[in-house]
């Protein structure tokens, strides 16, 4: 066999002309009619892998987007379980807060003298509406105003001037955060060192006013 494939090329025009029988033709398609096969059962088995493997990429695909699905679902439980278990507002950490605030320079966003721009600003910029300022208050000169937080409520702070120069800070908040507090008529007071606070709801808002003085003079300011 390997001296007629080495002769090949050189009697490769002379191939054509020999003659071919069916006796040999028949003899040829019995040698390779089982490698015919195996060919055919190849690419069968080919077909039928390369399917397994879209199913199984599908089901992957699938396996995989449920599992970020049920990841996102789980995230979003457990952010809104820690807010519901989340330390709640407490009118002691408040007052401690906004007096802790008050005790330094205030630095104001919204600085004018007409009480009018002051609560324009709260309602446009952060839908501060409805606040309701003691009269005695408002006959005093305002400085600013600007807007905190507190246990993910927004505080609105108003500042005046009174006659010996040191300020009144008004703190205003969503009456969600301290429903029991009582009315104007009833305020709770409460000292810290040099400072005096009063708190209070009215409205749609709770309310703390904080001043260097005693309760004397929060209680003149407050009064109806």
């Amino acid at each position: 066999m390997r001296k007629t494939a080495r002769a090949f090329a050189e009697h490769a025009d002379e191939s054509s002309a020999v003659p071919v029988t069916e006796e040999l033709k028949e003899r040829w398609k019995q040698v390779l009619r089982p490698s015919a096969r195996i060919v055919q059962q190849w690419s069968e088995k080919k077909e039928e892998v390369a399917e397994k493997f879209e199913d199984s990429r599908i089901h992957w695909t699938r396996g995989i987007l449920l599992v970020v699905a049920f990841a996102v679902v789980m995230l979003v439980f457990l952010f809104a379980w820690s807010r519901s278990i989340g330390p709640r507002a407490s009118l002691a950490d408040f007052r401690d807060e906004m007096v802790s605030f008050a005790k330094i320079d205030p630095n104001l966003e919204m600085k004018s003298n007409r009480l009018s721009d002051l609560m324009s600003w709260l309602e446009t910029s952060h839908a501060m509406s409805g606040v309701v300022i003691p009269e005695k208050v408002k006959a005093m000169e305002p400085v600013g105003c600007r807007v905190l937080r507190y246990r993910a409520h927004d505080v609105g702070l108003i500042c005046f001037r009174r006659a010996n120069g040191t300020l009144l800070h008004l703190f205003v908040m969503d009456r969600a955060a301290f429903p029991q507090l009582p009315d104007r008529k009833r305020p709770d007071f409460l000292g810290q060192g040099e400072w005096m606070t009063a708190a209070w709801s009215e409205g749609q808002h709770v309310y703390l006013m904080a001043v260097q003085g005693d309760q004397s003079t929060l209680e003149s300011f407050l009064k109806l």
